[in-house]
């Protein structure tokens, strides 16, 4: 890691970094708000267990199952990492440090589940785990990520159903050791980069599978030209136009998110 310092203290930052979220529920006329500091590089499911009953209690009303989160109107789609949906949708219009410091409001949703745009959930018996739904979501995208860096899903479709869990979680506790034994099991030689360059407010994500010795440039070059003079790439909230020269292979290892993919959203200033 030749370009970038401090690697170590940069991914336990960006590990650690969370976003203020205000969610709001409105029922019969009144609003109600719960106050949640999420991690960017967690999911939104991993919410629910605990805001569902906390509007159950103050409402008391049953709410009525699957729920999803919405941003202006526009569903958010729980199989993204939590960073990932707000760069794309809410840092465009919000990228001073003063907008940062303000919480993201999202609204919660009851009824007709909008399957059209949000991955559905599995229902067992008439109920719905979250957080298992999640796993299986998570090990899928874990197959496919591994497949463009191995060369193959051997790793991923060996892992045991322990191994699973324990690499969920890592993510929920927030164990970054736990989370770097499990991955360096996938992780061997990387043949490929798995990343998704996103467009902000905008449904559209490019799936770019890149060579490791490419840079950042060369990337955004061949894949988004026409916004390589007027956007900058942003992850993790970091505007990372500063390692244009650096290889896809040194950014990834550092800013990937969990499922191994490396996002990038590209934002006009």
């Amino acid at each position: 890691m030749s370009n970038i310092e401090n690697t170590t203290e940069v991914k336990k930052r960006l590990w650690n970094g969370s976003i203020n979220i205000r969610i709001i529920f409105i029922v019969n006329g009144q609003t109600f708000e719960y106050l949640v500091q999420a991690f960017r590089n967690s999911y939104l499911p991993l919410l629910y267990p605990r805001i569902i009953p906390y509007f159950e209690t103050i409402t008391n009303a049953k709410i009525e199952e699957p729920v999803w989160l919405e941003f202006e109107s526009v569903p958010l789609r729980w199989n993204i990492p939590v960073g990932v949906l707000y760069d794309c949708l809410y840092l465009p219009a919000h990228h001073s440090s003063r907008d940062r410091s303000h919480s993201w409001e999202l609204n919660l949703r009851v009824g007709t589940y909008p399957m059209e745009y949000v991955m559905p959930f599995t229902q067992t018996n008439g109920a719905i785990d979250y957080i298992k739904c999640l796993n299986e979501v998570l090990k899928n995208q874990l197959k496919q990520s591994t497949f463009v860096i191995n060369g193959s899903s051997k790793a991923i479709m060996q892992m045991s159903e322990h191994d699973s869990e324990n690499y969920l979680s890592s993510i929920v506790t927030r164990n970054l050791h736990h989370y770097n034994n499990f991955n360096n099991k996938l992780v061997k030689t990387a043949k490929g980069i798995p990343i998704r360059i996103l467009l902000p407010c905008s449904d559209i994500m490019s799936q770019v599978p890149a060579v490791p010795t490419q840079t950042l440039a060369e990337l955004i070059l061949n894949t988004m030209h026409d916004l390589y003079e007027i956007a900058h790439p942003f992850t993790h909230g970091i505007d990372i136009s500063l390692l244009s020269g650096v290889s896809l292979l040194e950014i990834w290892q550092i800013f990937k998110y969990p499922d191994n993919v490396l996002y990038i959203t590209m934002i006009i200033l």
